[in-house]
């Protein structure tokens, strides 16, 4: 019998599994889970958890593994019959809710079988008594496991799509793979080196889904780091409107108004060095994010990301005019080191800190050694009234 979205061939001699909930009603599992297969199901004229998901048209694989693997292990026609009136049923409403069947396995000795549609949703079924399973192959199904967990969650949109359905495919050649070899060895460990070949080909799917996971990851914090770039233009074109607007009223604080043109050239300067370090660092392969914080935080980090830039760099602006430290005896170039310390400052948020740790320490020593001083003036006044 050939049924539509399986290979004929597969499904007289491969099948895939069920499991039943209590009550006779199956539950359907989601993306990435496993389930059981009871050896042997107990069918009738009517099988109610069947007729249940046909008529929501939201079968799970597992339902529509054990009406394929129970067809095949039929003992009596009238059991054959039975099952074989709900595979196409089962498989429509199974495709209604994942997709059309691309990709489908079943084993010949144990009833396990697997399933990767055009939604790139893949699916399989463990075979009874998971325990028993050689220890290197079990490793490596929950290897797979794990990684269609993961790529289905993290590889979503349309955006997306393409590295999804490599990576799902990767992931089920290689689970097919593992399959074969256990149903042709139930119970003997595989050759090491045959191990070592699908062990590669899993860490192999598996890198290409993290370059992936985080290229997208730092696509979605440039994009964020775009939206903060708008938003230092908005302040500083504020900026530059009140300085253009209120001259007289900055010039009244006692500030001059060259001063107020190069702060905000400094900021500018801090948001520019801050985007710079950002593309530099992806273009080197250099910029790590954590790709499963998710879209939101991403945008948000990397929208701050130039706000902090540009704050450093008016921090580095204000510590050059303290004094604390020279910059130059050259009145005509001191405004250029003053902006090009600010872009240094957004460049490298690590040298900012370094910069503002050292001069908070030379603040507080400051501050410790005249309180000693003072200390000590006054012992010193004491003991000459007592004298």
């Amino acid at each position: 019998m050939a049924v539509r979205g399986h290979n004929a061939d597969d499904v007289a001699e491969r099948g895939p599994p069920v499991k039943l909930a209590a009550g006779g009603s199956a539950e359907p599992v989601p993306i990435g889970a496993r389930a059981s297969v009871p050896d042997e199901a107990k069918p009738s004229r009517c099988i109610v958890e069947f007729d249940s998901v046909i008529a929501r048209r939201d079968a799970s694989f597992v339902q529509l593994a054990t009406a394929i693997l129970n067809f095949r292990d039929a003992i009596d026609a009238d059991e054959r019959s039975v099952y074989e009136h709900y595979i196409e049923p089962l498989t429509e409403a199974f495709e209604s809710a994942h997709g059309h069947i691309t990709h489908s396995f079943y084993c010949r000795n144990r009833r396990a079988a697997a399933a990767l549609t055009d939604r790139h949703e893949l699916w399989f079924v463990d075979p009874p008594g998971f325990n028993s399973i050689p220890a290197p192959i079990a490793d490596l199904l929950f290897k797979c496991d794990r990684l269609k967990v993961e790529a289905s969650r993290l590889l979503v949109g349309p955006e997306k799509s393409r590295d999804l359905q490599t990576t799902m495919l990767l992931t089920y050649t290689v689970l097919v793979k593992l399959l074969i070899l256990l149903d042709e060895s139930p119970t003997q460990p595989p050759p090491r080196d045959i191990v070592d070949l699908h062990n590669r080909e899993v860490g192999y799917a598996y890198d290409y889904y993290l370059r992936a996971a985080e290229r997208y990851a730092q696509f979605d914090y440039f994009r964020g780091m775009l939206i903060g770039v708008l938003v230092c233009v908005g302040l500083i074109a504020v900026g530059v409107g009140l300085i253009a607007l209120g001259a007289l009223l900055w010039t009244q604080l006692g500030f001059e108004l060259q001063t107020g043109k190069i702060l905000v050239l400094c900021l500018m300067a801090g948001a520019i060095g801050a985007v710079v370090s950002v593309m530099s660092r992806m273009t080197f392969g250099e910029l790590s994010l954590d790709y499963e914080a998710g879209r939101q935080p991403l945008w948000m980090l990397g929208a701050f990301r130039p706000i902090i830039g540009m704050t450093f760099g008016a921090a580095m602006w204000v510590l050059a005019n303290t004094g604390l430290f020279i910059i130059g005896p050259n009145e005509q170039t001191r405004p250029f080191a003053h902006i090009l310390i600010a872009f240094l400052a957004g460049f490298s948020e690590r040298w900012a800190q370094d910069m503002l740790g050292r001069t908070a320490d030379q603040i507080s020593n400051y501050g410790g050694t005249r309180n000693n001083r003072d200390g000590a003036e006054r012992i010193k006044n004491e003991t000459a009234k007592s004298r």
